[in-house]
This record gives C-alpha cells, sequence and structure tokens, in this order.
C-alpha cells in the first residue's frame, strides 16, 4: 500500500488541509501542538474509522459559531496491487463512508459505502484490520528507543504486544472470572437438585394426612347437623315464653319506678315545707330594716354637695388671683413697649452687620488659601526642576550622551536595548551549539572508553566479539581508543574555555541591559514631573487671576466690625425694657385670655349656689343632719345605713320566693295521690300474667349450650378446611418443585458441558499453547526480516540471530557479539531493523509504507545523528512518512511537508 494523497476538511486544528505524498521518506515536521500527528491520526480515522478521541464529535474543528451538526470530512488516495483507491469518511446531520476505485479511463467507480461495509473491504484489501494496522505499519512514539534500553525479558513483552500476544493473554486471564461464574452456578444447581428424593417423599406423606383430614371432617358436619335441629327446637320454646317474660319484667320496673317516686315525692315535699318557714322569718325582718333603707340616699346627696362646695370655693380662689394677674401683666407691657421695640430695631441692623462680617471673612480665608496653595505649587516647581536637570546630567554622563530632550532620550534608549538584546541572543546561539558539540565529544570519549577498558583486561582478545588479535593489533587499537579519547578531550577543554569567554560577555551585556532598563523606567518617572510642572505652572497663574477679584476685602471688613462695635452700645440702653417686655408677653401666653377667667368664674360662682340648695333640702328630710356635723361622723352614719340596706335587699330579693314555694307544696300532694292509684293497678296486672321464671332458666340454658358447641364444632371445621388448603397448596408446591428440579437438572448438564468448553479454551490461550505457537512461528520470520534489513546498512557483520528469549546477536570476523557490546550506530541500525523486521512478519512479508511519529524522541544527540543516518541510507521500502518536531531529520527527507498553527488552525506548506 503506497498513500498518494489527503484531504482534511475541519478535522481536529486543520480547516482545509491538502498533502499530497511521494514515494521515498516524506517529513512531516513542526513544533509542538502545531498539527503534525492529526495528520497520522487521519490517515487510519480514514482507514479504519480509528482515532483517540473519546467521541467523534471530540474529531470536528472548534468554530465560534458550531452548531452539532458541523460538517467534517477525511479523503484518503492511495495505490494497493497497481490499483488506485480513495477513501472518504465525512461526519455532518448524518455519517457517511464510501470506498472507490479508479478505472482505467479515468472516473471512479465505489465499491462500498457505510462506515462497516468500508473497513471490511479496506481490511480484505490490506489483509490487515485496525488493530494490526497500529501495531505494524504505525510505529509510535518511543518504540524503537525502548528495543535499545530495555532487557530482553521487556523486549520479549514489547515485541509480544506488538504480535498480539498481549490479547491473547489478557484473553486468558480474562477467561477464569468467567469460568468461577459458571462454577458457582454448578454448584448452586447441583445444590438445588440434590433434594429430589424428599420432595416425594414429603409429597406422599402430606396426601395421606390430607385423607385422614376428610375422614375426620366428615364426622364433625354429621355432628353438626343434630346440634343445629336441637337448638332451633329450644328458639321456638325460648320465643314464646319471652312475650311473657317482657310483659312480667316490664310490670315488675313500673312498680320499683313508682315507688322510687313515691319516695322522692314525699322528700320533696317535706323540703319545701322547711324552706317555706325560713323565708316567713326573714320576711319580719326585712320590714324592721326597710326605714332605715330610705334615710340612705338622703346622707348621700348631702355629703357629695359638702365636697363639691369645698372644690368650689378652691376654683373661685384660683380664678380671681389669675384675673388679677393678668391685669398686671398687660400694665407692665404698656410701659416698655417704646424700649422693647428700639431694642428690635436695633438687633435688625447688627444681624445685617454680622452677616457681611461672615461673608468678608469668608473671603479672606480663601485668599489665605489661595496665597498658600500659590507657595507650595511654586516650592515643588522649582523642586521638579532641579531633580529634571540632574537627571539629564547623569544620564549624559552614563551614556556619553548630550541630550536635554525627553523624546530623543527615549529614542536612544530604545537602540542601545535593541542592541544589548540582539547581542546576546547571539551570545545564546553560540554558547547552546558549543554546549551540543560537548555532549557529543563526552558520548564519542564514553563509546571509546568502555572498550579500551575491556580491551587492556585481556590478552590478545577482542572486547566485542571475543575473537583472537595479535599484539599488533591491540595496540593498535588501544592506540586508537587512546587518540580519539585525547582529541575529544583537548577539543572539550577548547570549547570550555570559549563558553567562559562567552558567559563572561554575556554578563556584561545583560548588566547593560539591566541598567538601560532601569533608566527607561526613570524616563517615565520624570517624564512625568516634567508634565507635572507645565500643569502646576498653569494653576499659579489660575491662582493671580483669583486674588485680583479680592483686593478690596480687608477695607470692607474693618468699616463692618467699626459699625457692629457703635450699634452694640446703642443697644445696650433699651434691653431691660426688652426684657420685662418679653417676660410679661410670655406671662400672657402662659395665663390666657381674660374674659374666659372671667367666664369660668361666673360659672364657679353658679355652681356654689346649686349646692347650696342641695345641703338644705337634705338637713330639712333629716334633724341629724347639719352644716356643723362632722364628716367623720357623717361618714360612719353613712356606712352603717349602707349595711342595713344591704341586709334589706337581701331579704327583699329571698322573700319572693313565698309563692312559689306555697305553689309546689300543694303540687306535691297532689303527685303523691296520683302515686298511689299507680301502684295499686300495676298490683292487678302482675296476679294476672302466667310466667315461670324457672321454666325459662332451663330452656334458655339448653339452647346456650348447643349454641357454644355448635360454634366449637365450626371452630374446629374450619381448622380442618385450613389445613387441608394448607396441605393441598404444599401438594401443588411440591409437584411445581418436582417439575422445577427437571428443569434445573437439564441446566446442569448444559453448565457442565459449558464449564468443559470453556476450559479447553483457557487452555488453548495459555502461554504453553498458542501464546507460545504464535512467538514460535514469528521469531523465525522477525529474524530473517530483521537480518534482511541490517545487512542494508553495510556493518562489517555477517549474521544476526534472536533467541528464544529476545536476546539480540551479531556475528562478524571477530565472532559473536551482543547487543550491549556493539556502538552506539549499531544499536541504533540493530533496533531499527528489528522494527522493520517486526512490522514484514506482521504484514506477511507485504511490507510497502510505514508511518513514524517522533522515531528520536528520548534519544540522546549521538543516536539521535545515527538515526538520522541510518534512515537516509534504506532503500527497500518504497515510501516513508514520519512525524517529528526534530529539524536534524529534514537531512534523511525527500519530501518535507511543514505544519504550522496560526489563531488555533493548522496550515501546511511543502518545501522545495
Amino acid at each position: 500500500m503506497i498513500f498518494t494523497k489527503l484531504t482534511l476538511k475541519d478535522f481536529k486544528s486543520h480547516k482545509n488541509t491538502v498533502i499530497d505524498f511521494e514515494p521515498g521518506i516524506s517529513i512531516i515536521v513542526g513544533e509542538n501542538g502545531a498539527g503534525k500527528s492529526t495528520i497520522l491520526e487521519a490517515i487510519s480515522f480514514a482507514l479504519f474509522k480509528q482515532h483517540s478521541s473519546k467521541k467523534i464529535d471530540d474529531l470536528v474543528r472548534i468554530t465560534k459559531n458550531k452548531n452539532s451538526h458541523e460538517a467534517m470530512s477525511v479523503a484518503l488516495e492511495f495505490i494497493v496491487n497497481g490499483k488506485e483507491y480513495r477513501v472518504k469518511r465525512n461526519r455532518g446531520s448524518v455519517s457517511k463512508a464510501e470506498l472507490l476505485v479508479k478505472d482505467s479511463d479515468g472516473g471512479s467507480t465505489r465499491i462500498s459505502s457505510g462506515d462497516t461495509a468500508v473497513s471490511n473491504e479496506i481490511q480484505s484489501l490490506l489483509d490487515m484490520d485496525g488493530d494490526l494496522f497500529l501495531n505494524a505499519i504505525y510505529i509510535q512514539q518511543g518504540e524503537i528507543a525502548s528495543l535499545i534500553g530495555k532487557t530482553p525479558s521487556e523486549k520479549k513483552q514489547l515485541i509480544g504486544k506488538l504480535l498480539g500476544v498481549e490479547g491473547l493473554e489478557k484473553a486468558w486471564k480474562n477467561s477464569l472470572p468467567l469460568i468461577n461464574i459458571y462454577e458457582n452456578q454448578k454448584s448452586e444447581l447441583e445444590g438445588r437438585t440434590a433434594s429430589s428424593s424428599e420432595l416425594d417423599s414429603d409429597l406422599k406423606s402430606k396426601r395421606v394426612t390430607l385423607e385422614d383430614l376428610k375422614i375426620k371432617g366428615n364426622t364433625i358436619q354429621k355432628e353438626i347437623k343434630e346440634l343445629e335441629e336441637l337448638k332451633t327446637l329450644k328458639a321456638k320454646e325460648k320465643s314464646e315464653m319471652e312475650s311473657s317474660k317482657s310483659i312480667f319484667d316490664k310490670l315488675n320496673t313500673q312498680l320499683q319506678n313508682e315507688n322510687e317516686n313515691t319516695k322522692r315525692v314525699f322528700e320533696d315535699k317535706k323540703k319545701f315545707q322547711e324552706q317555706l318557714e325560713t323565708l316567713k322569718s326573714k320576711e319580719q325582718e326585712m320590714k324592721k330594716l326597710e326605714r332605715f333603707s330610705i334615710k340612705l340616699p338622703i346622707y348621700l346627696d348631702f355629703l357629695e354637695s359638702v365636697k363639691n362646695l369645698e372644690q368650689i370655693t378652691k376654683e373661685r380662689e384660683k380664678y380671681q388671683e389669675k384675673l388679677d394677674n393678668i391685669q398686671k401683666q398687660k400694665e407692665i407691657l404698656k410701659n416698655e413697649e417704646e424700649g422693647y421695640n428700639q431694642y428690635l430695631q436695633i438687633q435688625k441692623k447688627l444681624n445685617d452687620l454680622n452677616e457681611r462680617k461672615s461673608k468678608l471673612e469668608g473671603e479672606l480665608a480663601i485668599i489665605k488659601e489661595f496665597e498658600n496653595n500659590k507657595a507650595n505649587i511654586d516650592k515643588e516647581i522649582t523642586e521638579n526642576n532641579d531633580k529634571i536637570e540632574e537627571f539629564f546630567k547623569e544620564i549624559n554622563k552614563s551614556l556619553n550622551l548630550e541630550v536635554d530632550d525627553f523624546t530623543e532620550l527615549k529614542r536612544k534608549v530604545v537602540d542601545f536595548k535593541v542592541e544589548a538584546e540582539r547581542k546576546i541572543k547571539e551570545l545564546d546561539e553560540k554558547s547552546s551549539s558549543d554546549s551540543q558539540k560537548i555532549s557529543g565529544l563526552k558520548e564519542g570519549i564514553k563509546s571509546a572508553e568502555d572498550p579500551l577498558a575491556e580491551i587492556e583486561k585481556v590478552d590478545n582478545q577482542c572486547p566485542v566479539c571475543k575473537s583472537n588479535i595479535s599484539e599488533d593489533k591491540k595496540n593498535s587499537l588501544i592506540e586508537s581508543y587512546n587518540n580519539k579519547i585525547k582529541f575529544n578531550k583537548e577539543s572539550i577543554d577548547k570549547i570550555s574555555k570559549e563558553l567562559k569567554k562567552i558567559k563572561n560577555q554575556k554578563n556584561v551585556f545583560e548588566k547593560k541591559l539591566e541598567d538601560i532598563k532601569s533608566i527607561e523606567e526613570s524616563i517615565s518617572e520624570y517624564t512625568h514631573l516634567y508634565e507635572t510642572n507645565k500643569k502646576d505652572i498653569e494653576k499659579v497663574k489660575e491662582i493671580d487671576t483669583k486674588l485680583k477679584t479680592y483686593e478690596d476685602s480687608r477695607d470692607k471688613l474693618d468699616n463692618v466690625l467699626l459699625s457692629i462695635k457703635d450699634q452694640t452700645k446703642l443697644q445696650k440702653t433699651s434691653k431691660e425694657s426688652h426684657d420685662k417686655y418679653v417676660h410679661a408677653q410670655g406671662s400672657l401666653d402662659v395665663l390666657g385670655k381674660e374674659y374666659d377667667t372671667k367666664d369660668k368664674l361666673r360659672e364657679v360662682i353658679r355652681n356654689m349656689d346649686v349646692e347650696v340648695e342641695k345641703v338644705k333640702v337634705a338637713m330639712s328630710k333629716d334633724v341629724y343632719l347639719s352644716p356643723d356635723i362632722e364628716e367623720k361622723d357623717l361618714r360612719e352614719r353613712i356606712e352603717d345605713l349602707k349595711e342595713k340596706d344591704r341586709k334589706f335587699n337581701q331579704l327583699k330579693g329571698e322573700i319572693v320566693q313565698i309563692p312559689i314555694l306555697e305553689s309546689q307544696i300543694k303540687n306535691k300532694r297532689d303527685e303523691l295521690d296520683s302515686i298511689r292509684s299507680k301502684i295499686d293497678n300495676i298490683d292487678n296486672n302482675i296476679k294476672a300474667t302466667k310466667y315461670n321464671e324457672d321454666k325459662y332458666k332451663n330452656v334458655v340454658f339448653t339452647y346456650e349450650r348447643s349454641d357454644e358447641k355448635l360454634k366449637e364444632l365450626n371452630k374446629e371445621i374450619n381448622e380442618i378446611k385450613g389445613k387441608g388448603t394448607e396441605i393441598i397448596a404444599n401438594i401443588e408446591d411440591l409437584s411445581l418443585k418436582i417439575n422445577q428440579n427437571h428443569v434445573l437438572k437439564n441446566k446442569l448438564e448444559n453448565v457442565q458441558d459449558y464449564l468443559k468448553l470453556l476450559k479447553e479454551i483457557r487452555e488453548l490461550y495459555g502461554k504453553d499453547k498458542i501464546q507460545k505457537e504464535l512467538r514460535n512461528r514469528s521469531k523465525p520470520l522477525i529474524q530473517k526480516h530483521t537480518k534482511n534489513f541490517f545487512e542494508q546498512f553495510n556493518f562489517d557483520y555477517s549474521d544476526l540471530k534472536i533467541d528464544d528469549e529476545y536476546n539480540i546477536s551479531v556475528f562478524g570476523p571477530e565472532g559473536e557479539s551482543k547487543l550491549d557490546m556493539v556502538s552506539g550506530g549499531e544499536k541504533i541500525a540493530i533496533a531499527l531493523a528489528l522494527r522493520l523486521g517486526i512490522t514484514k512478519a506482521m504484514s506477511k512479508g507485504n511490507i510497502e509504507t510505514i508511518l513514524l511519529d517522533e522515531p528520536t524522541i528520548h534519544l540522546d544527540s549521538y543516536r539521535r545523528h545515527e538515526l538520522i543516518d541510518l534512515l537516509r541510507g534504506m532503500s527497500t521500502l518504497p515510501q516513508m512518512i514520519i512525524v517529528t518536531h526534530d529539524s536534524e531529520l529534514e537531512n534523511a527527507a525527500d519530501n518535507i511537508i511543514k505544519v504550522q498553527k496560526e489563531d488555533g488552525i493548522s496550515n501546511v506548506i511543502l518545501a522545495d
């Protein structure tokens, strides 16, 4: 298979990429993250729809306005067996895939469509599936380095993974849990089918028990029938006797009730009589207290009038005094009015003068603030000018300049800075180049020191292939290794001195760059000072303008202060009249209107006359009352009358019950006569009944006994029915379990057969079966193809062998050499040949193209150069596509494809 063209549209970071692949070695080069490996992933996606993302939507290029149906497509053109094919897969609202073949006339014919059909057709064409493609044709990052540095067992494991042995081992391990599951099912089924004989025995026992219950139930049913007939007979007799009993019981109850009523009525009559006698006694007492109750209102009215007269007298004196005070304050207002008005006029003038004074004092404060601000700004301007002048002196001296302008100074500093950065970059590049040279020389020393140490330990024997050599040959080899070590060490010393010199030069330029950056910061600071001074000068001009508007404020303030002093002296002469007037006016406001006070005084005098008349009326009704009576005696007399009045009203309320009690006593007498007549009638009716209590009790006993026995028998028959139902259910359940046991036995046989098959398959997938067979069959092919590839590199070796543990040996003129005994370049060649040999073995010898992803990763500088030389010399593979960020690989390329990313989009540039 040869790849000819790849087209990507919105695939990951590629918006619209077209790559034409040519025969030979094609290098895809670019920075990390540029989108190089995406090209190899696109090839795998086009062929087998394989990708590294979690879901296919993640392959669609992200755009600002992307919706859920954004289109993405990958198309790959390739040649197989002389025919040209084109496979295309896209993702849109519906995912599509198609495979076409180019006709002889230049047109195309569709072979298949749909993801699965296309993948199957490509698998048939290439004779490999997707997993084999990834393991064989696609050589992933670090595989070549791993084949150099890993131990034989680790190489064996890696090669096994590439061959698919790891999948067989995983299947062998994963089959054990499945076998354990079926082993558990087998044990469970064996346990569940072990109780068949017990179920049969239990079924027979249940059937015998059910038959016994049927016999016992029939006997009880017969007994129930006889008892029901007896119960019916006694129920009839009982019903006939209960009618007479009901009449007898009713009459007895009536007789008892009427006897109780007689006792109750007699007791009520006796109680009412006693209550009547008590009330008659209270009626006599009430008549004696009636004359005292009549006097109580007179005494209360007299007391109230006396108290009212005392209060009214005090109010008359208060209003008379208030009226006199009002007339006095009015006289003061009349006498002091002129002085009061004079005082107010002067006060108004003073208020106006003080307001002018405050305004002028505010203007003077503003003047002072302006003058202080101006002085501070002038001082700051002078200081800033001094600092700027000193700054230019220092800078001109430091940089050997003659400038006094900030714009010119900035331009000069930028020139100095650019020059310093350019020199530092040149020195860094030179230092990096020399450091790489030292690493290569040190690697060369190490590659010579190891065989030199070995050859000095042995006599006339090659340390690499263990073959015999002459003393001259030995000395020649020792001299060659020593010369190489000496040359490399001298070269390292020379380059190290140059590196030290470069470092010193770099320190000088870095110090100069730091000084320039410090100057840049200072320029910004002093430029700010310069701009500040320009603004401050404008501020001073504004202050001078404002100060001119306040020139005559001090004279105006002196005149106002003199006027305030004169008016204050004049005001003192009228202050006493003003104070008296204000005090009198305040007193009148508190005292109120004069006519209101006069009206209230007249009303008080009228109320006094009314109360005097009330006192005279009370004295005329009781001789005990007089104006000279003491208040204490009056109150004691009133309390005594109140107590007698309360007693009088209490007795008056109680005796209203006398007529009611007399009526109730009469009613009770009539009720007693009626009850006695009812009792005589009831006695006559009882004697007329023919009810026999003993006979009735005997019938009831027989009826109730038969009923209880029936309930016991019905309970017993119900229990028998319940047990029978339960046993029938048990019989049905046992029959079902026996049938299920037959099913479980069949299932057990199936599980045993399947377990046997699983164990046979697991044994087949084991290390000593298919795995071993696959390794044994693959190893000769891998060895054959590895040897063929290794021979292309023209090393002085005649044979290459791989043992069962994947230890690799080469054979030359001096005998066998293990992998750890050959040089670094030879190790790289063997590792590359081994990986290509594995690829050819897995692809059944039909290998035309290989894909290498970052093959130089994890390799040191020396081995990286060796691999590049080897790839450059390969001629048997028609096509090799290599993804790398290592620009040195470009030396081995026939075609160079550069990938760059700008604004998140990968672009491809085909180099000349």
